[in-house]
């Protein structure tokens, strides 16, 4: 079997973190994706299941981090994925169109070459939301930082 294609490892990814949330052991995930005709070399599935297993156990402990501090090497998790630069924080950023509608949820991805603060995170993730989004009035109601990755060769 090759090395899974980026929608088939989409999917396996996706179903992980769910099969990893209910608290299933990798066998059980593995059979049932071999039943929903997802299916790669063993080895490279147990890899990545390692892989999100450890994403899981570091996700939202950067919300612990005071703003003007670094945060620790064991609080980013360390990754050989192919990233543009060395460090990608992962922010979630609630925003609110008009008063009285419930506030939405959505994601920044802030990446840098250099370890940031906190703050750091926070500040770049307003200012690419304010490029991505520069026509929406939308006010930004809360942001949490919540994982940070880091690229390792």
């Amino acid at each position: 079997m090759a090395k899974p294609q980026g929608r088939e490892r989409a999917e396996s990814v996706l179903r992980m973190k769910q099969a990893l949330t209910r608290g299933l052991s990798f066998n059980a995930f593995y059979r049932s994706a071999q039943e929903k005709g997802i299916s790669y070399r063993r080895i490279d599935m147990m890899s990545e299941w390692r892989s999100q297993g450890e994403l899981k156990k570091k996700e939202g402990l950067l919300k612990y981090v005071r703003k003007d501090y670094m945060p620790s090497a064991e609080l980013v998790k360390a990754e050989s994925w192919k990233m543009s630069k060395e460090y990608m924080y992962k922010v979630k950023v609630e925003t609110r169109l008009r008063p009285g509608i419930k506030p939405v949820e959505q994601f920044v991805n802030v990446i840098s070459d250099n370890p940031l603060t906190v703050r750091g995170v926070e500040q770049r993730a307003v200012e690419l939301w304010r490029v991505w989004y520069p026509t929406k009035v939308d006010e930004i109601t809360k942001m949490v930082v919540e994982t940070g990755i880091r690229r390792v060769q």
